[in-house]
């Protein structure tokens, strides 16, 4: 009896390729608002206007035929916001809805890497803990908190549907 030859299959498997792990990576407009950064993840950022100065205190800003909700960002984080020649209105969008917030300085956007954020947590180390937001992360030696967009728009939708009730008007939702 003749036993067959043994034969390797080893070269008809596939072959896999040695490849770099993926790094997940997170995109943020950093700003700042009073003594604090923060960032708010680019996709959710629809444009950065420049605040005018005859404009005031205004309640609505017209943003590509939309008339966008200004919400106080400084009020909703319990900060003090230092307005300049350098503020700006962030005009934020989640799922249909719109809001613009004005913020000091818009320093830059950058893409990090998502796992350098981190949960913010009450360890006694931080004496700011803002309600809204996310994460935290580090960037050119400054923490940058990370502002939960969604919750941020919701609030302000509902606290500007609340306001026009209180006074009588109409409200589109």
């Amino acid at each position: 009896m003749i036993m067959p030859r043994f034969r390797s299959t080893a070269a008809f498997l596939p072959r896999l390729r040695a490849t770099s792990p993926t790094i997940e990576r997170a995109t943020f407009v950093i700003f700042a608002l009073g003594a604090h950064r923060f960032g708010a993840y680019v996709e959710a950022v629809e444009r950065v206007l420049r605040v005018s100065p005859s404009a005031g205190a205004s309640a609505t800003v017209l943003h590509a035929g939309v008339i966008v909700p200004v919400m106080s960002l400084a009020e909703s984080l319990e900060v003090t916001a230092r307005r300049s020649n350098a503020s700006r209105l962030l005009v934020i969008v989640a799922g249909s809805r719109w809001v613009a917030v004005e913020v000091d300085v818009v320093y830059e956007v950058v893409a990090i890497d998502a796992a350098t954020v981190q949960p913010l947590v009450s360890d006694g180390s931080r004496t700011y803990l803002p309600t809204g937001v996310r994460g935290v992360f580090r960037r050119a030696d400054h923490d940058v908190l990370v502002l939960d967009v969604a919750r941020m728009v919701e609030t302000a939708s509902k606290r500007v549907r609340t306001q026009t009730i209180q006074e009588g008007g109409e409200t589109y939702a």
